[in-house]
């Protein structure tokens, strides 16, 4: 799992996106599944996506929910435009594209 904190400055530090890509690329190596938290922006979640991360978590997903209030969760649109030339991300998973 790749601290909030990388993430936040990942878009505006380059050590900081080094420090995630090596992260990624360590936990593949081991055959390990990549979970980012805190993405709040668009660009965050792209960032992560080039780098081959996995999963995402974060603001920019979803806020925290109740349980009951999950399933509700699946039927909204995404709140981001898809980037040109790339495909609309899944609005029904916070999997990151790869």
């Amino acid at each position: 799992k790749i601290d909030r904190s990388f993430v936040a400055r990942l878009t505006t530090d380059q050590r900081e996106r080094q420090i995630v890509a090596a992260v990624i690329a360590m936990a593949h190596v081991l055959g390990m599944t990549v979970v980012a938290e805190g993405i709040e922006t668009v660009e965050q979640l792209r960032a992560l996506a080039d780098l081959g991360c996995d999963d995402g978590q974060g603001f920019l997903l979803a806020r925290p929910l109740a349980p009951r209030a999950v399933p509700q969760l699946f039927g909204r649109p995404a709140p981001w435009p898809p980037a040109p030339g790339r495909a609309p991300l899944p609005r029904q998973a916070t999997r990151l594209p790869g």
